[in-house]
C-alpha cells in the first residue's frame, strides 16, 4: 500500500469537517440558523450517498482506484471551492421567506443542496474506496482519518478569530487537491486528472 495515503486521507477528512463547520458558520449568517443545521445532515448524505454508490459499483472502483481516489479528491476539492460562490448566483441564492411563496425559491433550495452535496460525496467516495482497498490496514487508516478530522475541526475554530469565514473554502479546498496530486501515478493515467484539475 501506498504511505501517503495515511496522508492523503488526513488532508481530505481535515477538508471535509473544516468545510462543514464553514459552512454552518456561513449559512448561519446569510439565512437563518435552520438553514445552517442541514449542514449536517447533508454531509452525512454525502458520505451515505459514497458508501451506496461504492457497494454497488465495488469491482469497478477497486480495479481503477490508483485513478480514482486522487480523481475523487481533487473534485471534493474543486467543488469545495466553487460551492458558495455558485451558491450565491442568482440560479441558486434563494430567499428564505419566499421559500413558501414563490417555487422558484423552492428550485433554488434544491439547487444549494446539490451544490453542498457534491463536496462531501466526492470527499465520501475518497475516503470509502481507501478503505475498501486496503482494509488489511484499516486500523491506521481510520486513525489517520480521525487526526485529520479532529485537526480540521480545530483548526477551522482558530481560524474564526483572525478571518472571515468567506475566504475559508479557498484555503480549505487546498487540502483535498493536495492530497489527491500526492496520489498521481506516472504515466498515462495522469492525464485525466490534469484535464479535471484545469
Amino acid at each position: 500500500m501506498n504511505k501517503r495515503l495515511y496522508f492523503s486521507i488526513s488532508l481530505t477528512s481535515a477538508a471535509v469537517i473544516a468545510f462543514q463547520i464553514t459552512l454552518m458558520q456561513i449559512l448561519s449568517i446569510t439565512q437563518w440558523n435552520h438553514f445552517a443545521f442541514m449542514i449536517i445532515s447533508l454531509a452525512l448524505l454525502g458520505f451515505g450517498t459514497a458508501g451506496t454508490v461504492l457497494s454497488i459499483f465495488k469491482k469497478w472502483f477497486v480495479e481503477n482506484k490508483t485513478i480514482i481516489i486522487p480523481l475523487t479528491m481533487i473534485l471534493s476539492g474543486i467543488f469545495i471551492l466553487l460551492s458558495v460562490p455558485l451558491s450565491q448566483t442568482d440560479f441558486a441564492r434563494f430567499d428564505t421567506f419566499l421559500l413558501f411563496a414563490e417555487t422558484s425559491h423552492i428550485f433554488k433550495l434544491v439547487f444549494t443542496y446539490i451544490i453542498f452535496f457534491l463536496p462531501f460525496f466526492f470527499a465520501g467516495l475518497a475516503i470509502g474506496l481507501i478503505y475498501v482497498s486496503y482494509a488489511e490496514s484499516i486500523g491506521k487508516l481510520y486513525f489517520s482519518d480521525l487526526l485529520g478530522a479532529g485537526i480540521g475541526g480545530l483548526g477551522v475554530v482558530v481560524l474564526f478569530w483572525f478571518l472571515y469565514s468567506a475566504f475559508f473554502p479557498i484555503i480549505i479546498s487546498i487540502l483535498p487537491i493536495a492530497a489527491g496530486v500526492i496520489q498521481i501515478r506516472k504515466g498515462k493515467k495522469l492525464l485525466p486528472l490534469i484535464a479535471v484539475s484545469l
